[in-house]
C-alpha cells in the first residue's frame, strides 16, 4: 500500500505495510476534579503501518503511520 509521510519536512508517498503488534503496557493518566471525580485517560494503539524501506526523521526517529483510539473513564466520588 502507498501512504503519505513527511520526511525531512517534505511530503512523499512510500510503499508500506501494516505490521502486527502486541500490547506490552497501557497505563492510564489520572486526574481529579474539584468535586472529587477521577478522570482516567489513555491512548490505545489500534494500527501500525511502517514503510517497507526504513525512513528516518532528521532526529533519527523512524517514520511510521500510527492509528490511536482515545479512551476516557470518569468515576463518581465514593460516598
Amino acid at each position: 500500500m502507498l501512504i503519505d509521510v513527511i520526511v525531512n519536512g517534505e511530503l512523499k508517498k512510500v510503499e508500506a505495510k501494516s505490521v502486527p503488534f502486541a500490547v506490552v503496557s497501557e497505563n492510564w493518566n489520572e486526574y481529579q476534579t474539584e468535586d472529587g471525580k477521577i478522570i482516567r485517560a489513555k491512548l490505545v494503539l489500534t494500527g501500525a503501518i511502517l514503510p517497507l524501506k526504513e525512513e528516518k526523521n532528521p532526529d533519527g526517529t523512524l517514520v511510521a503511520k500510527l492509528n490511536f483510539q482515545p479512551v476516557f473513564v470518569v468515576e463518581e466520588k465514593q460516598p
